[in-house]
């Protein structure tokens, strides 16, 4: 009978283990094609090996990491035809969503989402490349958390997300990109005040073509645009 609880202690640990790295992989602390060091890992979340290297597998079953010949971990390094094709598919997605959206939106939600458009340009004043991530972030999940009832169409939404945010995060390191990011989310908000799904849909969709036009050129060095530079870059160092 003492046997069972045990068990449950083991399955929830191993569930914080693989949210942990999962968030942590997430965040881009691993550049792609990055190698995982399973003991540093186990290290850090104060854990043994065994349930970082069963979190590993379950993350390499999602495609967010992959094993290497010598049968260790590194993060999975996207093609230039495989990111364009997540950001092409989040465009239709998101931008579909949108128009849900558009009929749920609340007083409430749109201050939150102003608040984080605040909040990436006080980042942005300070040169916080961090603060603007997690606030780039929060504002996109927040415009999710109003279609909870369209649960396969979450799922599909994260998974996307899941695999851009690494590379979205190198281009808000630049703040040109991350201003271009924030007078996007402006408009965005602007739209849903209005309550116009059509053109609402639109900015999302000039939002996240915008997006994938920077992660090309910042990430893979294709530039589509007419202005080829990259823009300042921030140094940001994070020991966690």
């Amino acid at each position: 009978m003492r046997k069972k609880p045990a068990a449950v202690d083991g399955d929830s640990s191993n569930e914080k283990t693989y949210a942990r790295l999962k968030a942590y992989l997430l965040s881009g602390q691993i550049e792609p094609g990055g190698r995982i060091h399973q003991e540093l890992c186990a290290e850090v979340l104060n854990v043994s090996r065994t349930p970082v290297r069963e979190a590993l597998q379950r993350l390499a079953s999602e495609g967010l990491v992959e094993r290497n010949e010598d049968r260790g971990f590194r993060v999975t390094q996207l093609s230039v035809d495989e990111l364009e094709e997540l950001f092409d598919m989040r465009s239709i997605l998101e931008a579909f969503a949108m128009r849900l959206i558009c009929r749920r939106i609340t007083p409430e939600t749109l201050d939150a989402l102003t608040r984080y458009v605040e909040g990436s340009e006080a980042a942005l004043s300070r040169q916080d490349p961090e603060g603007i991530f997690e606030s780039n972030t929060a504002f996109h999940n927040t415009l999710y958390s109003l279609i909870p009832d369209r649960k396969r169409f979450l799922s599909m939404l994260n998974n996307m997300k899941d695999h851009i945010l690494r590379y979205r995060k190198q281009t808000l390191m630049h703040s040109d990109r991350a201003q271009k990011s924030i007078n996007a989310h402006k408009k965005i908000v602007f739209a849903l005040t209005t309550k116009d799904p059509n053109l609402a849909e639109y900015l999302m969709r000039v939002h996240i073509q915008e997006s994938k036009e920077d992660a090309l050129e910042i990430n893979f060095g294709i530039s589509k645009g007419e202005n080829g530079s990259s823009g300042k870059s921030f140094v940001c160092m994070n020991i966690a």
